[in-house]
């Protein structure tokens, strides 16, 4: 048999389960940063959409009750629904453990906060703030009404869209971020880069 596919070897042209082909690799967000590139734009074959392409770590997936909590998370994400929740399309484990996403044609706030650091701009004020996240507040509270916590809500995991894709931020990878950290060894760090 040939070897399990690894994270590494993912570039563009690759074609995940004969349907879903990468075409660029995207900025490492958040908790998934120290991974590599495991967020991709991809073609969906059968719809000819955009998508995204969130490639998982095995670490996570070699271990059962990453599986099963795996599974659980993505069955509430799935079902939540909202506008501030990126949606999650689908997951895939064998042979190449993946997530699906909507496309949403935007820059992370973790992105954005650079952007703005010492530039005329300066840091964001509180009317801003106000304007822009609480769509992403919103989106949490109907995560936990069905029992998802994010547990890695930092910068890099909101969303800012351009005007394509819609005026509010969104909420990704809504507890995934941290099974993935905690499935790699890391412990959480609350000094994360950009609060």
């Amino acid at each position: 048999p040939a070897p399990a596919f690894q994270v590494e070897q993912a570039a563009p042209g690759t074609v995940l389960k004969e349907r879903y082909k990468l075409v660029r690799a995207l900025p490492a967000r958040g908790s998934t940063r120290k991974e590599g590139n495991l967020l991709w734009e991809a073609q969906d074959a059968t719809t000819g959409g955009r998508i995204q392409v969130q490639l998982l770590p095995r670490a996570l997936t070699d271990n059962p009750a990453h599986v099963s909590e795996l599974k659980r998370l993505c069955d509430v994400w799935q079902k939540a629904d909202h506008p501030a929740v990126v949606r999650l399309e689908r997951l895939e484990l064998d042979p190449v453990p993946f997530l699906v996403l909507e496309h949403v044609a935007a820059i992370s706030f973790e992105e954005l906060l650079a952007s703005r650091s010492g530039r005329e701009h300066g840091p964001f004020t509180p009317e801003e703030l106000a304007a822009l996240l609480p769509p992403v507040g919103e989106g949490l509270d109907k995560l936990m009404e069905r029992g998802l916590a994010h547990g890695a809500v930092e910068p890099g995991h909101i969303l800012v869209p351009d005007a394509r894709s819609g005026p509010a931020a969104r909420v990704t990878l809504p507890g995934v971020g941290a099974l993935i950290r905690d499935a790699m060894g890391r412990p959480a760090d609350p000094a994360a880069p950009g609060y």
